[in-house]
């Protein structure tokens, strides 16, 4: 039976120290980012231990998938928790942090993919799914969906509806007319 070393870079399988051995065999690697399985080129490994340690790393590719799988399920909570947070108690810097990490993800969700086309190059038209407007929201898409987020959490400090029209603000500060425009200029 293999014993597996967990490290931050990669999993290590590792024959247990026998009698008259200074230290354990490691037999193979798995790389933390791929999954790749290494054998040991120096050590005999035996079909059972290949297989044993094919299966550790399938084990964890599977467990990875799954959390990125729950973490993008995740993100429509997460996205209006950070925005309450954003329109509430966050300080200048966790602001910034915020936007910046806005404006990142906005760009990459334009990155043209493989088989797939850009918002740019897609018929305006006919969109080819219920999202590609996401892709490119309007200044007033974005306000109002600021306010539909924070008018839930933190409905004392927002004033105005921008569905109607209205300016709207937070705390008398932020214009969220003007938020989603220097957030969509900055994400272009």
């Amino acid at each position: 039976m293999l014993l597996y070393v967990d490290k931050p870079k990669a999993i290590y399988a590792v024959r247990p120290k026998q009698k008259g051995q200074a230290d354990p065999v490691r037999v193979a690697s798995i790389n933390r980012k791929s999954f790749d399985v290494q054998i040991m080129p120096d050590v005999a490994v035996t079909d059972e231990e290949r297989r044993q340690v094919q299966a550790v790393a399938d084990r964890y590719k599977a467990a990875a998938d799954s959390q990125r799988q729950w973490s993008a399920l995740a993100f429509p909570e997460t996205t209006r928790q950070v925005l309450a947070y954003y329109g509430g108690k966050a300080s200048e810097v966790e602001k910034q942090l915020i936007a910046s990490t806005i404006r990142s993800a906005s760009r990459a969700v334009r990155i043209k993919g493989p088989g797939q086309e850009s918002a740019a190059e897609a018929p305006a038209a006919q969109p080819k799914s219920p999202f590609a407007a996401l892709l490119r929201p309007s200044p007033d898409a974005v306000a109002a969906a600021l306010y539909e987020v924070l008018s839930g959490e933190a409905s004392s400090k927002v004033s105005g509806d921008p569905r109607k029209g209205e300016k709207t603000q937070i705390n008398g500060l932020f214009d969220l007319q003007e938020v989603a425009r220097t957030l969509l200029a900055r994400a272009r």
